[in-house]
């Protein structure tokens, strides 16, 4: 531990060896795919100057809303989303450990559009209907992405169309948050909280592309 963080008194290194079941043809795209998933899971970590690395190799974030990191193809072109909406909550009720209704919850949404691009790069980046929605984020870790929380049906209209919903641990019964911390589940109370705004951002992110196209 020490010899891979230079020391440091703490941290997390994960190490992965022999797995005898890890049943894959080309090993490189597994450990491209982990790098790419590390990138996004991670961003806000890094982004606030944590370092991330994998086989020596240091991460940079990736960033789906691509609006903290605008693409730069290279040739003088930055693409950068367009904010439609931000909100906060800082007094928020929600139900402890021990049964107690409290009210010091904090959670914060943004919405975007992502940038207008020809087919190709749009595809190339992921901009796409699958990989639309929503980025579930917990104390800057990415718990899930590309959710739409039963709130709307994904379409093609609606392909360039992200959120992003970030909560503290306070919060965790109300998203429903799985002890492996993977897979949230928002009662009914969070859904009412944000399910008007998001439907109206979705309306707003479809009358755009419509206007695009």
């Amino acid at each position: 531990f020490e010899a891979e963080t230079q020391g440091s008194d703490h941290g997390t290194v994960l190490k992965t060896t022999n797995i005898k079941r890890f049943k894959v043809t080309n090993i490189q795209t597994e450990r491209i795919k982990l790098m790419r998933e590390v990138r996004r899971i991670y961003r806000k970590f890094i982004m606030s100057g944590k370092e991330f690395y994998i086989n020596d190799k240091k991460l940079d974030p990736s960033d789906p809303m691509v609006y903290d990191i605008p693409f730069d193809d290279g040739n003088g072109q930055i693409y950068k989303s367009e904010v439609l909406n931000t909100q906060e909550w800082n007094n928020l009720p929600y139900i402890d450990k021990d049964g107690n209704e409290k009210r010091n919850g904090w959670m914060r949404y943004s919405s975007y559009v992502l940038p207008s691009s020809d087919d190709q790069l749009a595809k190339d980046k992921g901009w796409s209907v699958e990989n639309g929605g929503g980025s579930i984020i917990r104390h800057d870790r990415e718990i899930m992405w590309h959710q739409h929380l039963g709130i709307y049906v994904k379409n093609s209209a609606l392909a360039r169309f992200r959120f992003e919903i970030e909560f503290s641990s306070e919060m965790d019964n109300e998203w429903g948050l799985a002890y492996t911390k993977i897979k949230v589940d928002p009662n009914q109370r969070t859904i009412d909280k944000i399910s008007p705004i998001i439907k109206s951002d979705a309306t707003r992110a479809r009358n755009k592309w419509e206007a695009r196209n």
